[in-house]
Formats: structure tokens, sequence, C-alpha cells
């Protein structure tokens, strides 16, 4: 697992999607923490509360791999992407995708 500056890990969750022809799409994603029993917790945390943020999008897992941050365009075709979320300290991270047409 990739580390940040401050070495907390940074996962990174695999992504494919397919545009059909002639179609352009933005996906977009939200970090959010998952509580015990494996639902989501609320998008919005408690005051205070450090809640994992997305950092950017990559198509390898190379820790080297310059990321793209803000929502993904992708032209027509089959993508793999990596998106790489923060995580707080003894915290399960997921991530929710959302993909509208260009």
């Amino acid at each position: 697992m990739a580390v940040d500056a401050d070495g907390r890990p940074v996962p990174r969750f695999p992504v494919r999607v397919v545009v059909p022809a002639g179609q352009t799409a933005v996906m977009s994603a939200q970090g959010r923490a998952v509580l015990d029993g494996g639902s989501e917790a609320p998008a919005e945390a408690p005051l205070g509360a450090e809640v994992p943020e997305i950092l950017g999008w990559s198509p390898s897992l190379d820790a080297g791999q310059v990321l793209v941050p803000g929502p993904a365009r992708l032209p027509e075709g089959e993508h793999t992407l990596w998106v790489w979320v923060t995580q707080p300290a003894d915290t399960a991270v997921t991530v929710v995708l959302a993909i509208e047409k260009d």
C-alpha cells in the first residue's frame, strides 16, 4: 500500500469503466468511512472528525504516477483507473463513484 508524506496509508481502488462509442463521461468520487458491520458512514462526518479524501486518479498502481485531481474526463472506450484516497487512523475506507455523460 502506498503512503503519503506523513507515512499514513493511501489505499487505491481499481475502477473499470466502459464509455459507449461516440460518448464521453465524467467520473467523480467521494471517500467514505466504513462502519462496523460494513455499512458506510454518512457523507457528513461529526464535527472535527477526519474524513477520507480523494487524492486523485491514476492509470496504474505505480506510486510515482502523477495523480490527476478532480473529476476524471473519459473519452469513449474501456478505461481502468485507480482512485487514491486518504485513510484516517483506525478507519476502514471505501469510495462512492458517480458517472455522468459529458
